[in-house]
Order: structure tokens, then C-alpha cells, then sequence
């Protein structure tokens, strides 16, 4: 019953993300992290963004500077922002007036910002900024839904399309069309450190739900561990160990000590109405950000 609820809750979350025809109030916290022998020690909990409306999905940069994440503000729709760590100043990247831009994500070495824009007809296109000029182009044209989006490289892309079921797809950056690699997964994709391959939730029905791996030279598929319960967001580590959480605690899966399953690692129930669901890492793992779900 409880994985029944995931699934509901994972459809309810993406149709919130990419459709904010209900929005949530939602911020982004930044915090100090430490993790040694299987506990996560931090400080310096900062509320980035504090206000009322819809800040979500952020992306650190690969030299752990900047945040990028999805706001609406005063115009209803949703754009993309950079929280730069040093300064703490907010910077607004997209300003679109008939689209939405979601799940920013830095690639080519920083040189481009990749986002999933949805359109005034709910089409979902992958669009690439150029960082230096501002310049946008649509890539994968015939891939009109989706939802989220990882670099494996810098020529492949592993996608979610939205669907029933969604799909697992990757594409080349250059290419036209995707190839679907699996379907009836959830919307958390990660790159799996050092190897070109995804990471994602994988429901077999409404009651078993597993992380896998798909290595794109392989073209196989992997289960990893079961989900974390009720966890909808996941990240990978250099080690290729998985953090997940949900509400106030944050768990480690081991692959070393995969018959331990998941072990708590930090217990953030003394923090009040801290209520998180998704989760992100910078690549020096020294600091996290998370999605708090904001009270009224």
C-alpha cells in the first residue's frame, strides 16, 4: 500500500512540476556537509530563496559556485535563476512570456545550460543557452514530451518522457529522435559517476519499486537496491553510493553493504517544519541543497 502511494505521489509531484497548474510553496535550503563513517554532519542551514511561491530543482555548478533552480514569480510562469554561493546574489536567467523553463542543468563543461521548456501548447522540448551569449536553440525537435532530463557525455542525454507509462529514453545531443530503453519509471534520473550510464526508479507494479542502472554501451539494465520508501529524489556520490530522503531524514545505501539496506545518516527533526522531498549534492560533496515543502 505505501509503494501504491509513492506511485501516486511521484504522477502528482511531475504534473505539479511541469504543469504548475497548482502551484506549491516550496524553498531551497543550503547546507555545509561532512559525511564520514555513515554520518552526515552539517551546519550553516541557509534559506535560499524565502519567500512565498515556487522555487525547486536546483543544479549545482561543476565548481560548486553557482545553483541553478526553476522559480515562478510575478508572471505565473516559470523561469530559470543562478544562486551564486560566494556572493549570494540571485541572478534571473530565462525570461519567457508564452513558455516555462524547468530542470536546468549545466553541460559541456559549464559552457551551456540545458532546460526543458514547455510551450503555451504543453509540448516539452530540450532547449540548450549558450552561457556567454544567451543564445537558445531547440534540440531533439521530434521529442515534443520531456519531463526531465541528465548528460551522461557531452553528446548523450538520457531523457523521461511523459507518457503512460513514462519511458526511459537516451538521445545523442545532435540527433533528432530518441530511443526508448525502458518505461514505467519514476521522474529522478542521475548520471552514475564514472561510467556512461542513468540511474532511475524503476516501478515493476504498484507494489515494488527498484533504483537501476542502464549502461548506454552495454544497452542493459541493472537493479541497484529497492527505493527508499516514499523517497522521490535520490543522488549519486563519487564512490557511486545513493543518498535518499523524505520528510526530515537522510539515508545512505552502501553497495558494499547492500544487505544492510538503507542506513540513516542525518536527522533533521529537530529543525521545525523542515519537510523535504528532493535532494542535490555538489560534485566536491561539501554542501547539499534541498526542496522544502514551505509552511503557511
Amino acid at each position: 500500500m505505501m509503494i501504491f502511494c509513492r506511485a501516486i505521489v511521484l504522477l502528482a509531484l511531475l504534473c505539479l512540476v511541469l504543469k504548475a497548474t497548482a502551484q506549491i510553496s516550496t524553498d531551497i535550503y543550503l547546507i555545509d556537509i561532512n559525511l564520514q563513517d555513515y554520518n552526515l554532519n552539517y551546519e550553516n542551514l541557509k534559506n535560499i530563496t524565502d519567500r512565498e511561491g515556487y522555487d525547486n530543482q536546483p543544479h549545482f555548478s561543476a565548481d560548486g559556485n553557482h545553483l541553478l533552480f526553476s522559480s515562478i514569480r510575478s508572471n505565473k510562469q516559470s523561469d530559470i535563476y543562478k544562486y551564486d554561493i560566494i556572493t549570494e546574489e540571485i541572478t534571473q536567467i530565462t525570461n519567457s512570456e508564452e513558455a516555462s523553463e524547468y530542470s536546468p542543468t549545466y553541460y559541456n563543461n559549464g559552457k551551456y545550460i540545458s532546460v526543458v521548456q514547455q510551450d503555451w501548447d504543453k509540448t516539452q522540448h530540450l532547449m540548450s543557452i549558450e552561457v556567454k551569449s544567451d543564445k537558445k536553440k531547440i534540440m531533439l525537435r521530434r521529442e515534443t514530451q520531456i519531463g526531465y532530463h541528465v548528460w551522461l557525455s557531452k553528446k548523450d542525454v538520457a531523457l523521461f518522457i511523459v507518457g503512460e507509462p513514462h519511458k526511459l529514453a537516451k538521445a545523442k545531443k545532435r540527433g533528432k529522435k530518441a530511443t526508448v530503453i525502458d518505461e514505467k519509471i519514476g521522474a529522478a534520473l542521475q548520471k552514475v559517476p564514472g561510467k556512461k550510464a542513468v540511474a532511475y526508479q524503476f516501478f515493476e507494479d504498484s507494489t515494488q519499486c527498484q533504483i537501476k542502472e542502464f549502461q548506454i554501451r552495454r544497452r542493459a539494465a541493472k537493479p541497484v537496491c529497492e527505493c527508499l520508501e516514499d523517497a522521490v529524489s535520490f543522488v549519486y556520490l563519487k564512490d557511486g553510493n545513493i543518498v535518499s530522503g523524505i520528510g526530515n531524514k537522510l539515508y545512505l545505501f552502501d553497495k558494499k553493504r547492500a544487505a544492510k539496506g538503507w542506513t540513516l545518516i542525518a536527522d533533521f527533526s529537530d529543525i521545525e517544519d523542515f519537510d523535504f522531498y528532493r535532494i542535490a549534492i555538489n560534485q566536491q560533496e561539501t554542501q547539499m541543497a534541498l526542496v522544502v515543502n514551505r509552511k503557511k
